[in-house]
């Protein structure tokens, strides 16, 4: 799921020279939120402070999803997350429904989903959610966290340990094509995990790396940008590059162009 998602929502402390920072993430169970999951950029951008990232000549794609706020009680399956504050609900597809759970108390973490429809159930549960930062932060802080999630399929269950450092290495302007967000803030992270599969009665162990990007703004509770570069035994590949077309409800953000 961290291919997909990973929120927050920012409190900017703006000025002419101040760098924004993040005091508290916030959630509202009413936010609609609209991401393209198949944005096109090939690489992260600069890293330091008051750096532009323009990406306005770019157009979003048709690989559009909605995710819309839920309240845990509504949730199915919330009983298998008990320490998740938010979920989101997403119509996958025709019959099949996702729902992802996050924490956004001290921070923001990643606590699993659930995908239910067409006679089965796809879970991913974190038994130790992976914490993408720690609140308050700001432009150079940085931080470490270690975690671990099962994935159940009846075809390859298999489960995942991992450790992750994350920095915040960029504060900014982000520009994408509807809009532009000033005092964005950027955290990059480096995870390391290994995953134990057992595929068709066969134990297979993988060891991935993963460097992340995602920006993130006041008022919304997911990031604006994500990008990712995933490698294993087979090599390097692009991971999530996905960018939050809309973000609507008692904390949406504003079109700032």
């Amino acid at each position: 799921m961290r291919r997909i998602l990973a929120p927050f929502s920012l409190l900017a402390i703006t000025g002419l020279c101040a760098q924004p920072g993040i005091s508290q993430l916030g959630y509202g169970p009413d936010v609609t939120i609209v991401v393209d999951a198949e944005f096109p950029i090939t690489s992260a951008g600069d890293s330091g402070a008051h750096v532009t990232w323009d990406h306005g000549s770019a157009a979003f794609s048709t690989d559009l999803y909605t995710f819309t706020a839920e309240g845990i009680a509504k949730a199915p399956g919330a009983d298998r997350f008990p320490n998740a504050s938010a979920v989101f609900r997403l119509e996958a597809a025709k019959g099949v429904v996702e729902h992802d759970f996050f924490g956004y108390s001290g921070g923001f973490s990643e606590h699993g989903s659930l995908i239910t429809g067409g006679g089965t159930v796809h879970a991913e549960v974190y038994s130790d959610p992976i914490t993408y930062c720690a609140v308050p932060i700001t432009f150079g802080d940085s931080g470490t966290d270690t975690y671990a999630y099962t994935t159940t399929e009846s075809m390859s269950p298999s489960s995942t340990t991992g450790f992750m450092e994350w920095n915040v290495d960029a504060h900014g302007t982000l520009i994408l094509p509807n809009a532009t967000h000033a005092d964005v803030l950027r955290v990059r992270s480096m995870s390391t995990e290994t995953t134990t599969a057992v595929i068709n009665g066969v134990t297979v162990v993988t060891e991935m790396q993963e460097e992340s990007w995602r920006w993130f703004k006041s008022g919304c509770p997911l990031p604006l940008l994500t990008w990712s570069v995933l490698t294993d035994n087979t090599g390097s590949e692009p991971g999530a590059t996905v960018a939050v077309v809309s973000c609507t409800g008692s904390t949406g953000l504003q079109d700032e162009r």
